[in-house]
């Protein structure tokens, strides 16, 4: 009897220190933001954050693009959306995220103003449950390793670009 005992209150004090996904989602945010962040990828761009919304189940990475890569132009030749949904595809890492349909926003500002922004684009499950994708590679190679730090489509992906300053 006393054994059994012990192995309720173990099984209780067990279910009990776990924690959801949200919330595991929400602490590995922070941590990776106040340990790693800011991440220098290459000499233009910066991870500057990540964050997550529990109410729309988001993952969003925050970049900085400086000198040569601070123009907006540059993201739409290099087809930096398609790089990212093609790691996002193919990473491991976050597939408990994405089994659980979570969302991924990757948010490209600038340097010389930071209230300018690049570029935006949502990832949803329709985007990267699909035929799997290609290896990424390219111009942003660097971000999308970067992007896909945590466990967790063309055709419904949001964009904002702005074009470039003259």
């Amino acid at each position: 009897m006393k054994k059994l005992w012990v192995l309720a209150v173990m099984a209780l004090v067990l279910t009990a220190c776990q924690e959801s996904l949200e919330e595991r989602c929400e602490r590995e945010a922070k941590e990776f933001t106040a340990k790693r962040c800011p991440m220098v990828l290459d000499q233009n761009t910066t991870m500057d954050s990540l964050t997550f919304d529990r109410q729309t189940h988001t993952l969003h990475y925050y970049y900085k693009l400086t000198g040569a890569a601070d123009r907006g132009d540059l993201l739409e030749k290099t087809d930096a959306a398609g790089t990212l949904k093609s790691a996002l595809k193919n990473n491991t890492e976050t597939r408990i995220y994405k089994d659980n349909k979570y969302r991924f926003t990757y948010t490209f500002r600038s340097e010389k103003d930071p209230n300018k922004i690049w570029m935006e684009v949502t990832f949803t499950d329709k985007d990267y449950q699909s035929a799997k994708a290609p290896p990424a590679g390219g111009a942003f190679a660097y971000i999308t390793q970067a992007a896909c730090w945590c466990r967790p489509s063309a055709r419904r992906r949001s964009l904002r670009v702005s074009p470039p300053s003259c």
